[in-house]
């Protein structure tokens, strides 16, 4: 090996070791370049901070925070957006330093500060906790760019930190504006008030029930809750697209906003709290309308067609529904005047019974059935708003009346009823019928297959369990069908039998199963009622007719039902007879299938 190579090796690790223990080990040590990059801030919550203030190029942006919102109170008063702000603070809290370079050191360099970027300072950050206050003057970036100067307040020293805090530094006037047209919060209103050119709506909130009504145009009507509630919340989130001018002095006639073409307003009383108004779209934009909130001067452009679902017509903003919502508990009495005139009552079980004219349990489902179908019976139209002779609408003396009615015990201990809603509808036209309420003097048109759905006859409200018998109480069964009759009879030892004797076990097991399934009769559905009705569901020259004779529970009874014709739905129509009038039903097309045409016919009829 070469001996000159080889010292000069030597001579270099040598080096390199004196430089590592010397050099190095005293940079560890120093006070002035920590090791690890410490918190600038460690103390500080961003969560406590109340006001930041960024200062730069002339423009100062200044925020503060009250009732856990920001506002901006330079370089004017405007809703602020808590994001960037909120980042920016805590940016600030998470800010690391790497080196400290000390008074003498800037100071002993020509320039001074000037080499910084600290005179005059890039920005100015001010944050405010309480009375307490934090200031960063931000400098230029360092030579390698992922680290900037900063000094605290007055202090003499110069912090190299993380760049990362430069990011969240606001560019603009409007970096810190809250996006949002119409903020709502805090905005204790009970009045809106929608003009578009001449026509003005109004709404008010009741104070009673907290329910809006249409109080203008004249006369006041139910307003649609829901759909207004929706159109408040969608409002608010209506976008500023651009911010067109923050001079108090400009003049609003090129923006359209000296004679707005559209106001939206909300007040407390008289007391009018907010208020919007709408000019022209700009020349180079349809889709955008210049804006202003009075309550700030400046001009902003929103997307013109979020002022769509205010130019519609006051019919949509009414409630369509003709039925108000009920209490949770519900009537306590309905009185229908329609096929038969008679009355309800709800029972203690929360079950109900028809009390009028006639006295028998309802079907519980079938009333929930006509409650909900009141309540949510809607008008397609208003008939006309104003009505003096309701002759003309058939409404005089309606075709049908639903009267919902709440239980009341006066001061003097007396009972009464108390109508909570009662609807009358007249004549019908083709697809529609006339309706009205009984607190209105408006006519309302509702599409008739809704309103003829609802139930106006009794047997339309009965309990849809026909019967309910045992079938090992039945002790005799009469079968007639196509003008044939079948008799099966229990013997003395409760053996069924017919005219020739015991019948089998499988066909007696057969039998005595049918007779259970029909025991629990119950109606899919209520058709009609009259001896008039009868041959349009097939029950001509009694097609398939069954008594079935039953003891047991006092008096033995006779039970009968007959079938006619199969139904569009694909079910057996079936008739019992109540109060002296037949009633028509579909049956259960598996009962009929499977026990009724297999073990209680005498041939089984075409479906």
């Amino acid at each position: 090996m070469n001996t000159k190579t080889t010292q000069w090796l030597v001579l270099t690790a040598v080096a390199l070791f004196l430089f590592i223990v010397f050099f190095e080990r005293r940079t560890e040590e120093t006070s002035t370049a920590p090791a690890k990059l410490a918190r600038l801030f460690p103390d500080l919550k961003p969560a406590l901070v109340t006001q930041v203030e960024v200062a730069f190029d002339k423009l100062t942006l200044r925020a503060l925070r009250t009732n856990e919102a920001w506002l901006l109170t330079a370089p004017l008063t405007y809703p602020a957006l808590a994001t960037p702000i909120e980042a920016l603070a805590r940016a600030t809290a998470e800010l690391r330093w790497r080196t400290l370079i000390p008074e003498a050191t800037w100071q002993a360099q020509p320039g001074g500060l000037t080499n910084y970027g600290l005179n005059p300072p890039r920005a100015v950050i001010r944050l405010g906790l309480g009375n307490d206050r934090t200031e960063l003057r931000l400098g230029a970036r360092t030579a390698i760019g992922n680290e900037f100067y900063l000094r605290l307040g007055d202090s003499n020293a110069i912090h190299v930190v993380e760049a990362a805090l430069l990011d969240q530094l606001p560019r603009t006037s409007t970096d810190w504006r809250s996006p949002a047209f119409l903020d709502l919060a805090g905005v204790n209103f009970n009045r809106v008030n929608i003009r578009i050119g001449p026509r003005q709506l109004e709404l008010q909130r009741d104070a009673t029930n907290q329910l809006w009504r249409l109080t203008l145009p004249q006369p006041t009507k139910r307003a649609d809750n829901p759909r207004f509630g929706q159109l408040l919340e969608h409002l608010q989130r209506w976008p500023v697209q651009q911010f067109i001018s923050d001079d108090p002095q400009i003049d609003p006639d090129p923006f359209g906003l000296l004679t707005p073409e559209a106001e939206l307003s909300f007040a407390s009383g008289t007391n009018r709290l907010l208020a919007v108004q709408f000019g022209k779209s700009p020349t180079n934009d349809a889709t955008l309308v210049f804006a202003r909130r009075l309550s700030h001067t400046n001009i902003v452009a929103v997307p013109r067609a979020w002022l769509d679902p205010l130019r519609a017509p006051y019919w949509d903003f009414a409630e369509h529904h003709l039925l108000d919502p009920l209490p949770a508990t519900g009537p306590d009495v309905i009185e229908i005047q329609g096929d038969d005139h008679f009355a309800l009552r709800r029972q203690t079980n929360d079950t109900w019974r028809v009390v009028e004219p006639l006295n028998f349990a309802a079907d519980t489902n079938i009333v929930s059935d006509l409650l909900r179908g009141l309540a949510q019976l809607e008008a397609v139209e208003l008939a006309k708003e104003v009505v003096t002779d309701f002759a003309a609408y058939g409404l005089a003396s309606p075709l049908r009346r639903y009267t919902l009615l709440t239980a009341r015990t006066n001061a003097a201990g007396v009972a009464t009823n108390q109508i909570l809603a009662q609807l009358d509808f007249g004549t019908r036209e083709k697809d529609r019928i006339y309706a009205r309420r009984h607190d209105e003097s408006s006519v309302y048109v509702v599409p008739r297959g809704d309103a003829e759905r609802l139930p106006t006859a009794l047997y339309q409200l009965r309990d849809r369990q026909i019967w309910n018998f045992a079938g090992t109480n039945a002790h005799a069964v009469t079968i007639t069908q196509q003008g044939r009759e079948k008799k099966i009879a229990r013997n003395s030892a409760g053996e069924w039998t017919n005219t020739n004797g015991p019948l089998d076990l499988v066909t007696a097991a057969a039998l005595e199963e049918s007779l259970h399934r029909l025991g629990q009769l119950r109606a899919e559905s209520w058709v009609s009622q009259g001896t008039n009705r009868l041959a349009m569901y097939g029950f001509t020259n009694v097609a398939h007719k069954i008594s079935v004779q039953v003891s047991g529970g006092g008096a033995p009874r006779t039970h009968t039902v007959e079938f006619g014709r199969w139904s569009p739905a694909r079910r057996p129509y079936a008739t019992v007879v109540f109060d002296g009038q037949p009633v028509i039903f579909e049956c259960p097309p598996r009962l009929y299938v499977d026990f009724v045409a297999q073990y209680l016919s005498i041939s089984t009829p075409p479906p």
